[in-house]
């Protein structure tokens, strides 16, 4: 035992409710007029103080969370342990993991932390009813419902693999002390930080590989006969290195010459089968193709078999499992597959760098997780002598436990059984006196770091390739329309991150509340209702004040939400705003225009339909407005038949989904079938279309949905999305002939009408008077779709419509057919 005289508790900033950023954080005196974000640990006053404060408060949060609770496991079973120096078995993995994620979703994880300083017994059974009660409504939310599932976890894999990031650049341009004692104070504050802020992370991670269905796990035990059971990318990791074997170049003996700059090269000279893999892993992965190559090398270089070695396999038996194991990931049928496949998915990106440097090219260094794996091994290294432990431990460290911790294959393991002794009071007196001493300002240093680096990727490139859950499915697709067919041939702009524009959202705290309460209830017309206060509360916020945007002389702002243009759901064509040809003084209205559009009644209707979460996943594009010809065109995914429509004002086809002024192309078999009236293009012109969307079909494995702009004759690609994999005569026919017979007719010509039928209680066909203008008309027509769909056998239009319109992408999502009378 260690005697109580020697035994340093460590104590925290404590936290109060609505006390929480009260400390240190915004004294007059650190404030400069002469700050600039290229110094990311100074304070810039003109951005106010809320931003630095709630990212104090914020870290404050998640330090708390680093702590033994023993959900998911406890020292006996646990995935990774020691025996102590008095034979005790000690976990030191799934025992720490903390199940936080349904009190973030809640907004309680103040209350949790709360409840987590009184040191509970059992986590569960002493837990207060309101947070039970958090816990139980998130388990039933997520229980049968994978889309909520994959939505809600990949959310916060994304938060901590964000942070991940974030403080590794802080960490770089902190320069840890000389001396001993000091490095192990700043270490130590490091890897407690980077542990708190991997938390969600380190729950997910828990969860998913637990065997018991729980309050804090929604996933059913795994039967040892199960269908689709996920983990697709567990056999890419095994076939990664002999698909890409021509370029991997690194050996278990070296590198072997390999850079940055290599990689560049061969990822330039991939040919079209291993440029399709890659961008179907980086679908998944939200990763730059080149990290993809850098992670076959690694599989390559690492001595241990994690995975699989170029010489397995042959290029083409590799070739053709990877690309069955990719078709796997295009469905989400079930909790079980997606646990399967987040697991899969964390395992993957072990491999993958996590910032861009030559450091990379040394085990380990600077790769995923790196905040805390390079953390924990220079923590390690300090005490791996063992002078710096009392002197009744340090035997029993270096001969007893260091040969334990060295036989550890997990990195992160090894970082909480280094904070478990620092916290046992294990090092030296005087240390303690370090740590508790340069601790407040270690904290806040970061945490400004934090904050501005947050203010710094407010906006992205739309050309950068990042995780769905920060930028959403259409800016996404454009940056692989950019891998495709070349950045000068795509829509050049920039995205405000789902981050930034929930930061604001979420600082109203009236308005927050209201989130929070959307998202709790389940019955639409309270959603409405709630919804319809949100949207008028959102014309009070400002989301550009600290931001940067380029320069056009008119812009396109688009809607970019986390659940558009999935392989999974859907499109969600049409169910969210963008507004064209918007003037610079008009930038802020339009954007709040778009956000508010995911609070609309047929936005909540879709993802009713598919079991989405309404917490606001909602990025926002700014681009320049392209004005000319133009238009959409979606192919069938049988590699040949496509159909096209162009007008004038590409932007009333893609934005307005217009119901005259355009042409038609449609090729089936090799022949072309045209309407032509107003001769915006020629057929070459056409068929060069169709090439360069047959060819973006071939990469990405998947029918895809187009939408173009022609600049001086040439098409810049303004949206490129999978779609649902239906022919074209389904869109006409989705029910039988006979159904529809059978099938009386309802005829609508105004919203009232509409209004008055309610739910339908047998079949029914829709007609849509020709006097309907249906641009302004979807919104109310979507919203009886969905609660008819039912019984909807159809849909009549008078007034016709382009096939790839969004009226017909989301008919063909709900599984309704249209038929026009012209």
């Amino acid at each position: 035992m260690v005697p109580s005289s020697i035994r340093r508790p460590l104590h925290f900033p404590k936290l109060k409710k609505g006390d929480l950023a009260r400390v240190l954080l915004m004294s007059q005196e650190r404030t400069n007029d002469n700050l600039s974000i290229e110094n990311i640990f100074e304070v810039q006053p003109e951005l106010g103080r809320d931003i630095y404060n709630n990212q104090f408060r914020q870290t404050i949060i998640m330090l708390s969370l680093v702590n033994k609770v023993k959900v998911f496991g406890n020292d006996q079973d646990d995935e990774f342990t020691l025996v102590r120096e008095n034979g005790d078995t000690n976990g030191i993995f799934k025992s720490w993991a903390v199940p936080v994620i349904p009190f973030l979703e809640g907004e309680m994880q103040e209350s949790l932390v709360l409840y987590m300083e009184q040191r509970p017994e059992s986590f569960w059974e002493d837990m207060p009813g309101d947070l039970k009660m958090c816990a139980s409504e998130w388990y039933e939310k997520t229980k049968d419902n994978p889309n909520y599932l994959r939505q809600v976890l990949e959310r916060w894999r994304a938060f901590s693999e964000i942070h991940d990031r974030r403080l590794i650049e802080i960490f770089s341009q902190r320069d840890l002390p000389t001396n001993k004692e000091d490095k192990i104070s700043e270490l130590y504050w490091r890897l407690k930080i980077a542990f708190g802020y991997a938390a969600p992370f380190y729950h997910l991670e828990a969860m998913i590989a637990d065997s018991e269905q729980t309050p804090f796990n929604p996933v059913p035990t795994m039967k040892n006969e199960r269908k689709n059971a996920g983990g697709s990318l567990d056999v890419i990791g095994m076939t990664l290195p002999s698909t890409f074997s021509t370029e991997v170049v690194a050996s278990p003996d070296g590198w072997n010459g390999l850079t940055w700059h290599k990689i560049q090269e061969m990822t330039d000279s991939l040919d079209e089968v291993k440029m399709s893999i890659a961008l179907n892993i980086s679908r998944v992965t939200g990763t730059p193709i080149e990290d993809i190559i850098f992670a076959a090398n690694v599989l390559e270089r690492i001595p241990v078999s994690v995975g699989g070695k170029k010489g397995d396999l042959s290029q083409t038996e590799a070739i053709k499992i990877t690309e069955d194991a990719l078709g796997q990931l295009k469905t989400t049928d079930s909790n079980v597959k997606v646990a399967g496949d987040m697991n899969a998915l964390i395992r993957f990106l072990n491999w993958f760098p996590l910032v861009r440097k030559e450091e990379n090219f040394s085990l380990g260094k600077g790769w995923r997780y790196a905040a805390v794996c390079d953390t924990a091994n220079e923590l390690l290294h300090e005490l791996s002598g063992g002078e710096l432990f009392v002197d009744f431990f340090s035997s029993n460290f270096v001969n007893h436990l260091l040969p334990q911790i060295g036989e550890l294959d997990a990195t992160s393991a090894k970082g909480r059984f280094l904070l478990q002794l620092i916290e046992e009071g294990k090092l030296l007196p005087e240390i303690y006196d370090l740590i508790q001493k340069k601790g407040p300002e270690i904290i806040e240093n970061i945490s400004i770091g934090l904050a501005n680096l947050k203010i710094k990727e407010a906006t992205v490139s739309l050309t950068d390739v990042r995780p769905r859950a920060l930028v959403g499915g259409k800016a996404a697709g454009l940056s692989e329309a950019a891998t495709i067919f070349g950045k000068e041939n795509t829509l050049p702009g920039r995205t405000i991150t789902i981050e930034w524009i929930n930061k604001i959202l979420f600082q109203d705290p009236e308005l927050a509340s209201l989130i929070y309460t959307i998202e709790k209830v389940n019955d639409l017309e309270n959603k409405f209702s709630i919804a319809e206060e949100i949207r008028r509360r959102i014309p009070a916020l400002r989301f550009t004040d600290s931001i940067s945007l380029e320069t056009y002389n008119n812009y396109a702002v688009r809607s970019s939400s986390f659940d558009e243009d999935t392989t999974t759901n859907g499109s969600a064509a049409g169910v969210y705003d963008s507004v064209i040809g918007v003037k610079g003084n008009e930038i802020e209205s339009a954007i709040r225009r778009v956000v508010s559009s995911f609070f609309s009644e047929k936005a909540i209707s879709f993802r009713a339909l598919y079991g989405l979460s309404d917490k606001p996943s909602m990025a926002v594009i700014i681009s320049p407005y392209i004005e000319g010809g133009g238009g959409v065109i979606i192919t069938k995914g049988n590699g040949e038949d496509w159909e096209l429509s162009v007008a004038e004002s590409a932007q009333r086809i893609v934005i307005d989904g217009g119901d005259s002024g355009y042409d038609s192309y449609k090729s089936e078999h090799g022949e072309l079938h045209t309407r032509t009236d107003y001769q915006v293009i020629e057929e070459p012109e056409a068929w060069l279309i169709a090439k360069l969307a047959l060819k973006a079909e071939r990469l990405l494995k998947t029918p895809v949905d187009m939408e173009f702009v022609l600049k001086e004759r040439k098409p810049v690609i303004l949206q490129l999305r999978s779609t649902i994999k239906t022919s074209f005569s389904n869109i006409d026919r989705m029910e039988s002939r006979t159904e529809k017979i059978k099938a009386s007719t309802i005829y609508v010509q105004d919203f009232t009408s509409l209004r008055e039928i309610g739910k339908l209680q047998s079949s029914h066909m829709l007609r849509v008077g020709g006097k309907i203008d249906i641009g302004q008309f979807q919104g109310e027509l979507l919203r009886f779709l969905v609660a008819n769909r039912k019984y909807l056998k159809g849909l009549i239009l008078e007034r016709r419509i382009p096939r790839t319109s969004h009226l017909v992408n989301i008919c063909a999502n709900l599984g309704i057919g249209i038929d026009f009378t012209d």
